[in-house]
């Protein structure tokens, strides 16, 4: 399952998920997020970037932005959304027990956008999927850290201990917990930063 980017003549960007395989279940990315919340057939307006934005900035808009959507997601998530969380998460593991990093990025990125789908606001689902190139930049695990690839996962397991628990608190806790690990992974500092 993948979010995809397109350029539309007119220079805009869009968010729309790709043709996936169904899960185990039936629930795909693309049913889920039709089914979760209501996604209109019109792009969103989104400035094209003359470069990108600076690591720290795109770890402080993911602290932001994935925290408030854990809090929210949580109020709202249902049996089948923690099934998805949970199918992700076992692909997650293979990936990383296999040292298939590119996949794990990917798959990575798609438990995030699983959990921004569930919180139910379009508008922080445009946002992350307008910036996803960027953000798998700062997602991807770099080669000097491949020695703590199993992190991320302990720490995904943490999130969805909190969504089956139905905590919001804890959901943002552990979000932003791991986004402010996954920075350090990258030598940024961002406890400082958003504390």
């Amino acid at each position: 399952m993948s979010i995809t980017h397109r350029l539309t003549d007119h220079g805009t960007q869009s968010a729309q998920a790709s043709t996936a395989p169904e899960c185990g279940g039936g629930l795909s990315l693309r049913s889920f997020v039709r089914d979760t919340i209501a996604v209109p057939t019109d792009a969103p307006k989104i400035v094209r970037l003359a470069a990108p934005y600076p690591r720290l900035d795109l770890c402080r808009f993911r602290h932001m932005l994935e925290g408030q959507a854990a809090r929210l997601a949580a109020m709202r998530v249902v049996d089948a959304h923690i099934d998805a969380l949970e199918r992700n998460l076992h692909s997650f593991r293979t990936q990383i027990r296999a040292m298939q990093l590119h996949e794990a990025t990917e798959t990575d990125f798609e438990f995030h956008s699983l959990i921004i789908a569930i919180s139910g606001v379009r508008l922080f689902a445009d946002l992350h999927a307008s910036f996803r190139d960027m953000l798998i930049e700062v997602i991807r695990m770099p080669q000097a850290s491949y020695s703590r690839a199993w992190e991320p996962v302990v720490e995904h397991e943490r999130i969805l201990e909190a969504f089956r628990r139905r905590d919001p608190e804890e959901a943002r806790y552990y979000v932003q917990s791991h986004i402010v690990r996954s920075a350090e992974r990258f030598g940024i500092v961002l406890a400082e930063d958003v504390v």
